[in-house]
Parts: C-alpha cells; sequence; structure tokens
C-alpha cells in the first residue's frame, strides 16, 4: 500500500485489521503475483 494509504488504514484500528486479514488470503497473493507479472 502507498504510504498516505498505510498512514490512514493504521490510524484506524479496525480498518488495519481489516486489510491485515485480507492481504494475508491466497488469493489475494495471486492477485499481486498476477500484476508483478
Amino acid at each position: 500500500l502507498g504510504s498516505s494509504a498505510k498512514k490512514l488504514f493504521d490510524s484506524r484500528p479496525h480498518v488495519s485489521a481489516w486489510v491485515a486479514d485480507i492481504t494475508a488470503r491466497p488469493a489475494w497473493a495471486k492477485v499481486i503475483a498476477m500484476q508483478k507479472s
């Protein structure tokens, strides 16, 4: 995530937990891998 978005998410604990949950999913890792290729 970009630095401004990261700051926004980090300042909100529930949103930060939600983002951590989403980004830990295997499907999210596949999306990131597809974007890099």
